[in-house]
């Protein structure tokens, strides 16, 4: 613990300035990162001060007002006159502009200017196909504005029923006031798609309203991290996730809500690692309100608020029931707010079993990048072999009759239980304990010591733990994970730096290819091929700068993946219908799904070294919970 004097200057309003002196830095810091305007901590050094860091959401002339008011203001730092005159000239030289050493926040005016930019983008793809989702939204805009509360969970005129929480179908039921203006007809319960030129605009338009959360969790998680990144490293980092190649496929293309809950998810982290524990709790309740399939985190957000929270690592106390009793009233009381309605007539039974259908089987009719995946090809490859080279062993004779009994199994296409051929088949009870024991080194840690800082990073690991083991998962679910990965800027050179650029650039890579077979109409093809392309360009480029233009320090065999995508792509959109796309239709969807969850669980692994980097307070980041 650094002893001293730390003076914490920070803005209040325009021209109003509040002075904070702490004998420790650990303390100072951990009083900053409760701050969400500009601030700048320094160091008393004799008669000078000494800046350290700075933070805050703002625009860049207010720290360098900052820095003039406490080096002109605070009088015991200047006891004669030759000191009050090194004190001016330290103002005058923290006013010039310097872009290395530049902490300042993110002004709204920039934020605004992006999302302007964003919306010029995704204007571009609304003419764009859109998927079966599309008809799923707008189903559930009319069942929840055309039928009372009692049958929204029930209705199944369309096979797109209504299977996400109560508070997204409030969102649906909020979306169709204005779509009755726009146009009645998308509003009526029908078991065949309607489509025009007025619903296509309006839900549209919705997904790209509803994206300034993620642009607002995206700039609140950068603003979040300790050390404060420079800001242009801010900058780019939210850029790359509110324009996120793969998400503007699958939310503006494809047609899902994706950015609004993952932006909501960001919030909840940012709030949680500034010390704003009740606040983030309450977002990430309203957020598994809205998608119940963020339950992935819940296990390490609990153990993070207990340890780091309610207990703060002391024996318990009054003051550590104060803040359990506190917690927990806002967290029943979000899910009173969802689900009470639902209990109060009879109907959480019927809820569940629409959020919670695990007759769809263990992996999606194209498998997500997963372990699974790997596990279905090595059954497959299994029972080959063994037909192969045991054609009159018993063990063939039992392959045969499973593969008559199952079909095509898990190849199908179809959604349904699948059976294996050899391996054990994996039950949802299996899939979710996996998942929590891939979990385990992160809650075992947090609960010893439960880092503000390594909150962001432990997140993303859980979210790839759950994408690599969990049940009947989607291609989409590997992006918030990816996009918490592009928000964090790790200091550089640093080995947390050189960790979370590799994750970055392979997760990048293997897990937007493997949204690719979201759109198989051939108008899309070169567009989302190019869009795909410059979002991984801008990633490297945007680490290459952060590493002082130097490369990223990829190894080899990842270097060497990276090129394996140019013949995975060279196979699968020429040779294969070329040559054997008769034969074996479902082979460029196999080699995908097995070649990015290659890339993606590698990516994974290299994720949780970062973690650890955070964890063990080698990123640069500040004091622990208990240090502060």
């Amino acid at each position: 613990m650094t002893q001293g004097v730390f003076v914490l200057v920070t803005e209040k309003g325009l021209g109003n300035y509040a002075i904070a002196y702490f004998e420790d830095e650990s303390s100072a810091r951990r009083e900053a990162a409760l701050l969400w305007s500009c601030w700048v901590l320094f160091r008393k050094e004799g008669a000078a001060l000494k800046e350290l860091t700075s933070g805050g959401i703002g625009f860049a002339f207010t720290l360098d007002g900052i820095r003039n008011h406490a080096a002109l203001t605070i009088k015991d730092t200047a006891r004669n006159q030759d000191e009050r005159a090194a004190l001016e000239a330290r103002a005058a030289a923290a006013s010039k502009p310097e872009p290395t050493l530049e902490r300042s926040a993110l002004g709204s005016r920039w934020l605004g200017a992006l999302f302007l930019f964003g919306i010029g983008i995704k204007l571009l793809l609304l003419p764009a196909y859109h998927s079966t989702d599309f008809e799923v939204h707008r189903n559930w805009m009319a069942i929840t504005s055309q039928l009372p509360l009692s049958q929204w969970y029930n209705e199944a005129t369309s096979e797109w029923t209504l299977d996400y929480p109560p508070f997204f179908a409030w969102f649906e039921r909020l979306l169709a006031i204005g779509a009755a203006r726009c146009d009645p007809g998308m509003l009526a319960i029908s078991a065949t798609p309607y489509e025009s030129a007025e619903t296509v605009a309006y839900q549209r338009s919705t997904v790209i309203v509803a994206d300034v959360l993620l642009l607002l969790g995206s700039a609140a998680l950068a603003a979040a991290q300790s050390p404060a990144p420079s800001r242009a490293d801010r900058q780019m980092s939210v850029t790359l996730a509110f324009l996120n190649g793969g998400l503007l496929l699958v939310d503006h293309v494809h047609f899902q809500y994706n950015g609004m809950m993952i932006g909501l998810l960001l919030v909840s982290v940012a709030l949680v690692a500034t010390g704003h524990e009740r606040s983030g709790a309450l977002a990430f309740a309203v957020l598994l309100n809205l998608k119940h399939l963020f339950l992935f985190a819940a296990p390490f957000y609990f153990i993070h608020l207990l340890q780091g929270f309610v207990l703060r690592q002391r024996s318990p106390s009054i003051g550590a029931l104060r803040r359990l009793v506190g917690l927990g009233v806002i967290v029943l009381a979000t899910f009173a707010a969802s689900l009470g309605p639902f209990v109060a007539i009879g109907q959480l039974g019927q809820l569940a079993a629409r959020l919670f259908p695990f007759g769809r089987g263990l992996t999606h009719a194209y498998w997500a990048p997963n372990a699974w995946a790997l596990y279905n090809v090595a059954d497959r490859a299994g029972a080959a072999a063994v037909a192969r080279w045991l054609p009159s062993s018993s063990l063939t004779t039992a392959i045969v009759a499973a593969k008559a009994a199952a079909g095509s199994g898990s190849t199908a296409g179809l959604v349904g239980e699948g059976s294996f051929l050899m391996l054990p088949a994996v039950g949802a009870t299996h899939a979710a304990g996996l998942v929590l024991l891939a979990q385990l080194p992160l809650l075992l840690k947090t609960w010893r010591v439960p880092r503000p800082e390594a909150f962001a990073a432990g997140v993303a690991c859980c979210g790839l733990a759950a994408f690599a083991f969990g049940y009947h998962v989607h291609e989409k679910a590997v992006l918030p994970p990816l996009l918490i990965l592009s928000v964090l800027t790790p200091p550089a050179p640093s080995a947390a730096a050189a960790l979370h650029a590799r994750a970055l650039l392979l997760l990048t890579s293997a897990g937007h290819y493997a949204l690719l077979p979201l759109l198989f109409e051939p108008a899309e093809w070169s567009v989302a091929r190019l869009l795909l392309l410059a979002h991984l360009w801008a990633t490297a480029e945007a680490l290459r700068q952060r590493f002082g233009n130097q490369h990223v320090g990829l190894h080899g065999l990842e270097r060497a993946y990276l090129w394996g995508f140019v013949l995975l792509e060279a196979f699968t959109s020429a040779a294969h219908p070329l040559l054997l796309a008769p034969q074996l239709p479902f082979l460029p969807l196999l080699l995908t799904s097995v070649y990015c969850a290659l890339g993606v669980l590698h990516a994974t692994g290299l994720t949780y070294l970062l973690w650890w980097e955070y964890a063990c307070g080698r990123a640069g980041g500040g004091p622990t919970l208990s240090e502060a």
